[in-house]
């Protein structure tokens, strides 16, 4: 088979002299001349595969990975300043672990933040040397440092998981790492022991023991509000603690809005949030610090034939002895439907409270008629049709009278 080929074309004189020395050069020279360059490019881009980081060359096309060193945001910026208490902290090197953000400074320093706490290493604590390399800050979640010269890939020892805990918790889920020239980050969840093993580039080092508690924790929170009352603050606690206690996918907590809320003023109530159009969520909180994780309603009926129960929490709960009372009252969450006017519940013929409403969801926090509950649990719910519940429509005409199963 016979190809049309364009005729062959002297190349420009200067082109040739550019190209000389490539080819005058003897071969050692240039193999000392391309490692620079090649060096320089596979340190541009860090990318993770297989739960370790390792570098790439940028000019290579992105694989089935993330790019894991970003530059922080000015807010960023502005939580961990406020959290070292130096105005004049900079950093151009942020990695992202799920919903936890690392900041490395140019000094070296490191701030740990979430969506509603800030960490920065405590005055008192001193890096910690290896046999190469250092560790200059630790919390329960993280350790991180300056890697051994040379380093790609650093990792820590794997945890055997308690048969009691469950899978969603195994500490092996919260086993990434970010490794570069100047600082690596590895996720330390789950690893009780003060002195871990890690590895850098798969060569094993015990740690020198450094404590789970070197970090000083801060309030801070990524809404920019200082009240610590905001609905969306308060969805930051819960999204955070959701994150880290019960193995929820980051994913699955991203892009909340809160909606409504009960029980503000004394601080003893739950917060219902949607996503879109489809998804909703709610949490408890009983303090100005405690929240409960964050949970997804999976199943939501649109038009249900009749009220039901989706969640119910004690709000004040003591221990008498041997016994725990709840000695106040049950926040209360539900599902009704869109068209009505009004909701009241009651603690059986108790007085009635007036729910919150929004999406078809009504919230309340409803005291107990004879002011104690006996529990077995904390969390134990109140005995299955206890609770009553009006419905009325928009014309105030009563549309359900009875238990709320």
């Amino acid at each position: 088979m016979a190809f049309d080929l364009p005729p062959r074309r002297e190349l420009p004189a200067d082109v040739k002299e550019r190209m000389r020395p490539d080819f005058a050069e003897p071969a050692a020279v240039r193999t000392r001349r391309s490692r620079a360059p090649l060096a320089v490019a596979a340190g541009v881009t860090l990318l993770i595969a297989g739960g370790v980081a390792v570098t790439q060359s940028s000019s290579h096309q992105v694989g089935p990975g993330h790019v894991r060193v970003v530059t922080p945001s000015d807010q960023d910026l502005a939580r961990c300043r406020t959290a070292l208490e130096d105005q004049n902290w900079q950093s151009t090197e942020m990695a992202v672990f799920g919903l936890r953000k690392v900041l490395h400074g140019t000094d070296d320093r490191f701030c740990e933040l979430t969506r509603s706490r800030a960490m920065v290493a405590e005055q008192r604590f001193k890096p910690v040397a290896l046999q190469e390399g250092s560790i200059t800050y630790r919390s329960n979640k993280i350790i991180a440092g300056v890697p051994p010269k040379g380093t790609t890939t650093a990792r820590r020892d794997r945890v055997d998981t308690p048969p009691w805990v469950e899978p969603a918790l195994d500490p092996e889920a919260f086993n990434d790492s970010v490794v570069t020239p100047s600082f690596f980050i590895i996720e330390i969840w789950g690893v009780l022991d003060s002195t871990p093993t890690l590895f850098f580039d798969d060569r094993p080092e015990k740690t020198p023991p450094v404590s789970a508690h070197s970090a000083t924790i801060k309030e801070s929170f990524e809404s920019g509000d200082p009240d610590r009352k905001s609905l969306v603050n308060i969805l930051a606690k819960c999204t955070d603690k959701a994150w880290e206690e019960t193995g929820v996918h980051a994913e699955r907590l991203e892009k909340w809005e809160p909606v409504i809320a009960t029980g503000l003023e004394e601080w003893n109530g739950a917060l219902l949030a949607r996503r879109g159009d489809a998804e909703f969520g709610y949490c408890s909180f009983y303090s100005t610090t405690a929240t409960k994780p964050f949970s997804i309603i999976d199943d939501v009926q649109e038009e249900p034939d009749e009220p039901y129960l989706i969640a119910q929490a004690p709000t004040d709960v003591i221990n008498h002895g041997a016994a725990i009372l709840s000695v106040g009252q049950y926040t209360v969450i539900g599902r009704l439907g869109r068209c009505t006017g009004s909701v009241e519940v009651s603690d059986r013929d108790g007085p009635a409270v007036t729910a919150e409403l929004a999406d078809g969801f009504f919230l309340a926090n409803v005291p107990l008629k004879d002011g104690r509950e006996d529990l077995k649990k904390p969390d134990d719910p109140l005995d299955p049709g206890r609770l009553h519940v009006v419905v009325r429509d928009e014309n105030n005409e009563v549309a359900y009278d009875g238990e709320l199963k």
